[in-house]
């Protein structure tokens, strides 16, 4: 028996309830089961929830083979691997720039390269220069991605 003393206007009331062991283990079971429920549901939720992030791997494929010193007039090539490591199929759009003397800025080529999840794919390049300058940077830019080498003139 739970017994409540409740104290109003200087009177002292008591008030007597029954206890019932047999509903308040009920009561105790049915939160924890409630607890575990939603502790399952959050660790499924995360589990299974699809990952869309988008990861993208972008490198020079043979990086010690890239051109250092070149000839006017002579075309140059390299290759540019892109992988795609999210879970769904994308197009990445692509560029191909040269930059004089860490100034002038000028596009060769524009492009877009699709690829399957998880997929790696090459995308085949060349550049010629006809313009004299000192050094210049081969930028690459996939998506928002930039890599880069750079070369003077021989």
């Amino acid at each position: 028996m739970l017994v409540v003393l409740l104290i109003s206007n200087h009177k002292i009331y008591k008030v007597e309830k029954e206890q019932n062991p047999m509903k308040d283990k009920l009561i105790v079971y049915l939160l924890i089961g409630l607890g575990i429920l939603a502790l399952i549901t959050a660790l499924a939720i995360v589990v299974t929830r699809e990952n869309t992030e988008s990861v993208t791997e972008v490198s020079f494929e043979n990086p010690t083979e890239l051109p250092q010193k070149i000839n006017l007039g002579e075309t140059y090539s390299f290759t540019v691997g892109v992988y795609n490591k999210s879970p769904l199929i994308k197009d990445y759009p692509y560029t191909l720039s040269i930059v004089y003397d860490s100034k002038n800025k000028e596009l060769l080529k524009r492009g877009k390269i699709s690829i399957l999840a998880g997929e790696k794919r090459s995308i085949e390049e060349s550049f010629s220069v006809t313009e004299e300058f000192d050094t210049a940077k081969i930028l690459v830019t996939v998506e928002d991605q930039e890599i880069y080498f750079w070369v003077s003139q021989a």
